[in-house]
């Protein structure tokens, strides 16, 4: 048995990793995945599908603000993979950091493109419920407004073997600055 979770949780990473250090080739915009290594088609999302949320927040030219991302009411095997593009305009503001929750198998590239954020984890036990992934600190260079839009690549659960995609609902974030 632990033989098996110890391939299921390379798989995993295997699959999170690979997207995380690629180059975004602009072949994937949608806001629900399509299909992918880990399952069919994904479709739309359910009345009982997960939510994936980013912060909405005003702050003033100069400042650092945090945006939250969370996956919210994912239901049992529990989250198992992700990868989350968050992509925002450059002319406004700038990020300064970006930190991967929860610890472990989980990686943050705040360079992805040069306006977009990538977050990527996996979790072999799986998480229920309400999850923060990522906690990222933008800062306002000038006055304006930007769109946080959240891409998901992948959300799968935890089922140990044979990994389900799950589509999300997705509420977008943004943020204001001003003078």
């Amino acid at each position: 048995m632990r033989m098996k979770l110890t391939l299921v949780v390379l798989a995993l990473l295997t699959i999170a990793f690979a997207s995380a250090c690629g180059s975004d080739d602009n072949d994937n915009d949608a806001a629900t995945p399509t299909s992918d290594a880990i399952g069919e088609p994904a479709g739309q999302p359910g009345p009982d599908s997960p939510t994936v949320s980013i912060d909405t927040s005003e702050f003033v030219v100069g400042e650092q603000a945090e945006a939250v991302l969370t996956v919210l009411n994912f239901s049992s095997p529990g989250l198992g993979a992700w990868t989350v593009d968050i992509k925002y305009d450059n002319n406004v503001v700038s990020v300064v950091d970006c930190e991967p929750l929860p610890e472990g198998n989980v990686v943050c590239n705040p360079a992805f493109t040069d306006d977009t954020v990538r977050v990527v984890g996996a979790i072999a036990d799986g998480l229920e419920g309400d999850t923060v992934i990522g906690r990222f600190t933008f800062q306002c260079d000038v006055a304006g407004e930007t769109n946080l839009d959240l891409s998901i690549e992948t959300l799968a659960d935890g089922t140990l073997g044979d990994p389900q995609e799950r589509v999300p609902i997705i509420e977008n974030g943004a943020i204001t600055c001003t003078e």
